[in-house]
């Protein structure tokens, strides 16, 4: 039978009561006092975590482990207020509540809104902070109603991220002409991300599209069509970022219309013709639709080529008909590679499940690459094996089945994938390894190297979505430990790792964003999720120790933040605009400022 929990609570009362539908008291619960200053920070960025003793998180009401992940915004009136709070499914997704329906500022959910609510984007995902259980914690260290609009805001404007809005074309458009064919080609292989993963064999394209241009090529494909199509999409935007005088709308207009030329034989690619050629144009399609700022056609496009990829055998080796060359043979692994990287990252980010089981692979990453070949198989393999933790941390932490666990199981679990992440980092070459905390802004080759950037953001994301379990209140419950000092005291412990974990990792994305190259040609989906999961995760880490003496520094690299979004507003003509950092930004201040004012 499943359980429900209602937390019990009485204006001007200290104290929550915590029961079972049988109403059963789990505990009773004083609020104490903040945690007390430490000295955690040097003249900018904090440093390490040592000085948060578990004596100190022991003292923290934020802390305490009988109400850890049930908090609730506080009564508004005379009389008590019951909230409910019902298993860890309840608040994967933002919908109204009776926490919710008890605050003035409830309004603020629009009919978009309740539109809006059915994406799932997962318990862990950052989002979760505007879920009931995520709003009502936050409004009540906040001490204000202002986060329910917020929130409202912050998730319709990510969920249009998540959608399509746009018609595709009633007919195909006109294709470039030979000269402009070319230079958006040259553009595509010479600056495009897709360049990391070789998605499409330079050498082979450009001899059909020679063959194509010049007439003497009758290929009614659908693959190539989609295929060059979606080349000359990347390669307008890539090419006529370069002349500042064209505006961002004006750009994507164009590459839209190639764009929507692939898009119009897309079911072709999947029911007619699968073929090695349509997953490469799938791949690139995915990773087109990224680059305008969005994982809305990204995540179907890229599930669609992994399972055309795995319809043809590419994750398990080759079939038994036909022997192909060792060029192509070794083409075929890289691309298996390439769809397993895009798919596991955008997965992740979204909180949509994966589509590629790693148990069903039977194919190694290749240690060699052809001649010219654009991929770099240090980095390239760098990256896959960060996709490989970040499924292992999927599937280990962050079903449904693993969020019922008991703590003790849950730390372990956390704790082993923290030691392999931190392993696996410590077995990099120096000149690709990650920094454990960056300390200053600095313009450094891995600032324009997007290889580099996807790597180190990758580490550092993995590390923040290891620890959110124990850094956000709301996602999971747990019984009473009232009984159990032992485990009440490594549940203490745990929260102090992973709170400082989570912020170190987040200080150093906003501090690696802010030499992120945002043009008319670059707005990846992934400059936009790692700063906004930074951001999120250090304005939570904020108004939870807002006495802490990091916090100076952190108010200041949350401003950093709203600046980046604000740049990407400006260069993206209000495309993407997310006016919602300001004020999540603000409301961090306010609590600080209240939080010493009460000192």
């Amino acid at each position: 039978m499943e359980e429900r929990y209602e937390i019990f609570s009485s204006p001007g009362c200290s104290q929550l009561s915590f029961q079972n539908s049988e109403h059963a008291t789990w505990g009773l619960i004083e609020n104490n006092a903040r945690l007390p200053l430490e000295d955690l920070i040097g003249d900018f960025v904090p440093q390490s975590a040592s000085n948060v003793t578990e004596q100190n998180v022991s003292q923290s009401a934020e802390f305490d482990p009988e109400i850890y992940a049930l908090f609730a915004s506080p009564p508004k009136d005379d009389q008590a207020v019951q909230y409910a709070v019902g298993t860890a499914g309840d608040v994967e997704n933002p919908v109204v509540s009776p926490a919710l329906q008890a605050s003035p500022s409830s309004a603020g959910y629009s009919d978009d809104s309740y539109n809006i609510i059915p994406e799932n984007y997962g318990r862990e995902s950052w989002l979760s902070v505007c879920s009931p259980s995520g709003i009502a914690w936050i409004q009540n260290q906040v001490a204000s109603d202002d986060f329910a609009n917020i929130a409202s805001d912050l998730t319709a404007s990510w969920s249009k991220q998540l959608r399509l809005s746009r018609n595709e074309a009633a007919q195909r458009g006109a294709e470039p002409q030979a000269d402009l064919a070319w230079k958006y080609t040259h553009a595509y292989f010479e600056r495009s991300v897709d360049s990391l993963f070789d998605v499409i064999h330079r050498p082979e394209f450009e001899h059909h599209l020679r063959s194509h241009l010049s007439n003497r090529l009758c290929d009614d494909d659908p693959a190539w069509l989609a295929l060059r199509n979606t080349v000359y999409a990347s390669g307008c935007r890539l090419y006529r970022s370069q002349n500042h005088s064209d505006s961002f709308v004006s750009i994507q207009q164009e590459a839209w219309r190639f764009f929507s030329n692939a898009l119009s034989v897309h079911s072709d690619l999947l029911l007619r013709s699968p073929s090695i050629r349509a997953v490469r144009a799938l791949l690139a399609m995915a990773l087109f639709a990224e680059g305008l700022g969005s994982p809305a056609l990204g995540s179907g496009l890229v599930a669609n080529a992994s399972l055309v990829a795995q319809s043809l055998g590419l994750h398990r080796g080759l079939p038994a008909l036909g022997q192909p060359s060792t060029t192509e043979l070794l083409q075929r692994r890289w691309l298996f590679w390439a769809v397993y990287c895009c798919e596991k990252n955008i997965s992740q980010r979204t909180g949509r499940p994966s589509v590629i089981d790693d148990n069903d692979i039977g194919r190694e990453v290749p240690t060699e690459v052809l001649p010219d070949s654009m991929i770099d198989p240090l980095i390239f393999t760098s990256i896959i094996q960060t996709c490989q933790i970040s499924s292992r941390l999927c599937r280990k932490l962050m079903s449904t089945r693993h969020l019922q666990d008991q703590p003790s199981k849950l730390m372990d679990i956390v704790n082993g994938l923290d030691n392999e992440l931190r392993t696996w980092k410590a077995t990099l070459p120096s000149q690709i390894m990650p920094q454990d905390e960056l300390k200053h802004f600095q313009t450094n080759p891995i600032s324009t190297n997007l290889a580099l950037i996807l790597l180190h953001c990758s580490y550092y994301d993995l590390i923040m979505a290891t620890h959110t379990i124990f850094v956000y209140p709301w996602s999971i419950r747990q019984p009473s430990l009232e009984s159990n000092p032992d485990l009440a005291a490594r549940l203490r412990a745990q929260i102090t790792r992973s709170s400082e974990a989570v912020a170190t990792a987040a200080r150093n994305i906003i501090i690696m964003a802010r030499n992120f190259d945002i043009n008319g040609a670059c707005t990846h989906a992934f400059m936009l999720h790692f700063p906004m999961h930074a951001f999120i995760n250090l304005f939570i880490y904020v108004i939870r120790f807002p006495t802490l003496k990091s916090v100076r520094g952190d108010l200041a690299l949350l401003d950093v933040s709203t600046g980046y979004f604000g740049q990407m507003e400006f260069v993206t003509g209000s495309e993407l605009s997310f006016t919602f950092a300001r004020e999540i930004a603000g409301l961090a201040r306010r609590a600080v400022s209240q939080a010493h004012q009460q000192r």
